[in-house]
């Protein structure tokens, strides 16, 4: 999904060399204003693997059955903004935006069970552990716009987010021992934080009238990009749940936005 939203920008990126030298009426004006909001798809770029599999991670548990995970990553994504464009040329206009992004979030789920002999025991295991990352962003923005052909322009923005990332973690053991349920090393954990996060976005919009912007964009916020998570892994020497360490990842979206402008 990432490449086609890449190669998609890329297209965008060369029509506007290609075109802003283009003739005709156009609608850039001096000193406009303009608020609106955008949908889409979204997605973030957490890691595939270690996630669902080193859930179940336990030093004398090991032969473990009925192992099953879940991995939803992706979502309808969505945000406001508002900005104003400063009129350069009869072609060109450049401006500054502010605005918010809800980025979406990923899931995780793993679940296995276990009959061990420990410590000359018979012990039933069952093992549960959910996980849940969501991002928001508040984001400030130069953009460049090119009006190339009565309505139609092409544009780029590029400045810097305010990400907002926090992981949600449930893990949970019960051990049925001599008839006797237990709940062993419970961990519900919530771990957030906020990094300032570089984004650009570039997309092609067309001005039904002077007041009504419809436009097409891929936006993307760097991060962590699917690498290693062992931190919010098990602890496998201590065989304890660790808390879970909230990281950025990276934001890649398709948007549909429509402005009105004044």
């Amino acid at each position: 999904m990432k490449k086609y939203l890449i190669g998609i920008a890329a297209g965008v990126a060369l029509c506007i060399a290609g075109c802003a030298f283009a003739a005709g009426d156009t609608f850039a004006r001096n000193g406009t204003g303009y608020v609106g909001v955008e949908g889409g798809y979204g997605f973030l770029n957490t890691p595939e693997a270690s996630y669902p599999k080193d859930f179940g991670t336990y030093p004398f548990y090991e032969d473990v059955s009925n192992y099953a995970t879940t991995t939803e990553k992706g979502e309808a994504v969505w945000g406001f903004h508002a900005g104003y464009d400063f009129k350069i040329s009869r072609v060109w206009a450049l401006g500054i935006e502010i605005g918010y992004k809800d980025l979406g979030e990923s899931k995780y789920t793993s679940t296995w069970t276990d009959y061990e002999n420990y410590q000359e025991v018979y012990q039933l295991v069952e093992f549960n552990g959910s996980r849940k990352i969501n991002q928001s962003a508040f984001d400030l923005l130069l953009t460049a716009r090119a009006f190339v052909w009565k309505g139609l322009d092409f544009f780029a923005k590029g400045g810097m987010a305010y990400v907002g990332s926090t992981t949600d973690q449930d893990l949970t053991y019960q051990v049925m021992a001599g008839g006797t349920i237990h709940n062993l090393q419970p961990w519900d954990g919530k771990s957030t934080i906020w990094r300032i996060r570089p984004e650009v976005a570039i997309g092609a919009g067309y001005l039904f009238t002077p007041h009504f912007h419809v436009y097409l964009a891929y936006d993307y916020i760097a991060g962590a990009n699917n690498g290693d998570d062992s931190e919010n892994n098990m602890n496998e020497a201590a065989g304890a749940a660790m808390p879970p360490r909230a990281k950025v990842y990276d934001f890649n979206a398709g948007f549909v936005g429509a402005e009105y402008r004044f």
